[in-house]
């Protein structure tokens, strides 16, 4: 997760700092300069980590639970990233990736049949 937010910090810090991927169920700050160069830091899991999910606000970790590296946690992205699309390599060398066969289109139209 670290390497990954990692990524998505270096992309950002080409693009004023704002970040174009889309999460959910987690939150962290990005460093997007500095001698350590662009990385994610205050990384939190869980909903609703930010006051009304204000992306500018301080993470509430009364709320989420900091990020254990040494954890094993759950993420679900669409076939395309997992297999390194748009950079994602550290997601293609996951060695421990499930393929759920559930198209992205299957998934989202049984949410918005349910939702």
């Amino acid at each position: 997760i670290q390497e990954t937010l990692d990524y998505v910090a270096q992309r950002s810090a080409t693009r004023g700092c704002r970040s174009q991927a889309q999460v959910s169920g987690i939150a962290f700050d990005m460093v997007c300069s500095g001698p350590m160069g662009a990385h994610a830091t205050n990384i939190a899991i869980g909903d609703h980590c930010r006051a009304n999910d204000d992306p500018d606000a301080d993470i509430d970790f009364g709320r989420c639970a900091r990020l254990v590296p040494s954890s094993l946690y759950r993420v679900a992205v669409n076939d395309y990233i997992a297999a390194g699309g748009s950079g994602f390599e550290v997601l293609r060398r996951n060695t421990s990736k499930q393929d759920t066969g559930i198209s992205l289109r299957a998934a989202l139209l049984g949410e918005a049949r349910t939702g």
